[in-house]
């Protein structure tokens, strides 16, 4: 095989174990990456290869390295006695990183939420000026929250909710907000 097929090979086995390790995969597509992309390895051979990778993959990831700083941690370990870490595969590993750093990166910050997020707010302010059933609310604004809420790690899908408030319980939620945005200034000083 020659060597642009083993890097890409190797590029392919690096995206398929951050399936696994990274994205919670299930474990026996472990078992179908030795078999797809190392079937000549025998279990402990492929199990210290995808472990020194895991290793990597997991340091590399939980520090958010930029290519610069992953090179310069690849060949620090090239550099030791006991690496056994090739030029092929930091070079194969370094062009995965570039093209899955952000998907990886999104992913650890996707995990880290708990909560539905906040997506947007539309809010409008409606005055009425007629009204046959009631005379006493024409000339009232009223106010029209629309928030749209998406739960973790779904971003295509939001949920809307929607309220109607008066002017007293509008100045009432924006002086809320304003006291929220206050401590939010507050602690990042």
């Amino acid at each position: 095989m020659d060597a642009e097929a083993e890097n890409s090979k190797m590029e392919s086995f690096l995206e398929g174990l951050s399936q696994c390790l990274l994205f919670d995969k299930p474990q026996e597509d472990d078992m179908k990456l030795k078999t797809e992309y190392f079937p000549d390895l025998n279990d402990g051979e492929y199990l210290t290869l995808k472990n020194k990778f895991s290793f990597i993959m997991k340091n590399a990831a939980s520090t958010n390295m930029d290519t610069n700083q992953l090179q310069a941690y690849l060949s620090s370990h090239m550099k030791k006695k006991d690496s056994n870490i090739s030029v092929e595969e930091r070079d194969s590993f370094l062009k995965f990183w570039k093209g899955n750093r952000n998907k990886i990166h999104e992913m650890f910050k996707d995990k880290c939420l708990w909560n539905n997020r906040l997506g947007e707010i539309n809010w409008t302010v409606d005055v009425q000026t007629q009204s046959m059933e009631r005379g006493d609310q024409v000339h009232v604004p009223t106010g029209t929250v629309q928030m749209h809420i998406r739960p973790p790690g779904d971003q295509d899908r939001s949920e809307i909710f929607e309220f109607q408030v008066d002017d007293t319980n509008m100045a009432k939620l924006l002086k809320d907000i304003s006291a929220a945005e206050e401590q939010i200034f507050k602690y990042n000083k």
